[in-house]
């Protein structure tokens, strides 16, 4: 589980917290600079990048641990890692929950015009989302989603189906983007 920006993974349990309550392992981590995890005073896309394949290598490696069983699940900003992860390891299938499909579009959607000067392009989650190859992925979005706007969860599918991945994209109706569970 890649969890979503802001606090720590206690603050992101309840994202996960029914999959393990339906029989599914879950590994929950940290990225530096988040909870308890080694401070880091500048923290960059690459960094989370490296924290989140980091996480899947060591799980991959347990030897109680069937690698090509391994699904990879994203809320919001962990959303990006977690296609990325899916794209770069083989991961047996991704889940995103509010995830957004670029940094300077979702930077747009609340500062117009300075959001895309602001944010520089790059390890863009459409671009993962378009390397997932035949693995399943499924998109969850909340309707009323303000933080991060339901277009994005479209572009994300557009990106994954124009590769052809095979995609299922889940639009809850009444759902905000931290009340969607």
């Amino acid at each position: 589980h890649c969890h979503g920006n802001a606090g720590n993974l206690a603050d992101h349990l309840a994202f996960s917290q029914f999959l393990s309550h339906r029989g599914l392992h879950v590994l929950l981590f940290d990225y530096r600079g988040y909870g308890q995890s080694s401070p880091d005073q500048r923290l960059t896309r690459h960094k989370l990048r490296v924290d989140s394949l980091a996480a899947f290598d060591w799980l991959s490696s347990r030897p109680d641990v069937d690698p090509r069983r391994i699904g990879v699940y994203g809320v919001s900003l962990g959303g990006g890692f977690a296609l990325r992860v899916a794209a770069e390891r083989p991961a047996a299938c991704v889940c995103t929950l509010a995830a957004f499909s670029n940094w300077s579009s979702v930077a747009s959607d609340h500062v117009p015009v300075l959001g895309k000067l602001l944010i520089n392009s790059g390890l863009e989650p459409e671009e993962a989302a378009g390397r997932l190859g035949s693995r399943a992925y499924q998109i969850v979005h909340g309707a009323r989603d303000s933080i991060v706007l339901p277009r994005h969860a479209i572009a994300l599918e557009r990106a994954a189906k124009a590769a052809g991945t095979p995609v299922t994209r889940i639009v809850i109706d009444d759902a905000g983007h931290n009340d969607i569970i």
